[in-house]
């Protein structure tokens, strides 16, 4: 029998696994890959400096996020495209309609992104 869990009116159903494996697998467009196994050879603080990087773009990401979930999850589109090269390569048309929203979404957060860290170079705006 496989676990439990609620319906969408509250009432106990059981679950279906879903074989996220098997979609990824398929996935021609996108290559889902583990941690680079040379980020084990970094010391303490060499990571401490890398979280030291990273926490701007995850404030920017966070902003007002408790009042517009929407935006937060616009802008974590926009950084995980900065940071995979396999999502640089998409459209921002085609980004965007694959979360179900229109290009327009997009560009406001993506000038936003561009005027806050000028120096961060991403691959559609060389």
């Amino acid at each position: 029998m496989n676990p439990l869990g609620h319906a969408e009116d509250g009432s106990v159903i059981e679950t279906v696994y879903f074989p996220f494996e098997d979609l990824y697998a398929r996935d021609e467009e996108i290559q889902f890959l583990e941690a680079d196994p040379e980020l084990n050879r970094l010391s303490e603080e060499e990571l401490r400096l890398g979280v030291k990087v990273l926490a701007p773009c995850l404030r920017w990401i966070w902003q007002y996020g408790m009042k517009n979930k929407d935006g937060v999850a616009i802008r974590a589109i926009l950084l995980c495209r900065a940071g995979i090269p396999d999502l640089a390569r998409l459209s921002m048309t085609r980004l965007a309609n694959g979360f179900g929203l229109e290009k327009q979404s997009l560009d406001r957060w993506d000038k936003d992104l561009a005027r806050k860290y000028p120096k961060l170079r991403i691959n559609w705006r060389r």
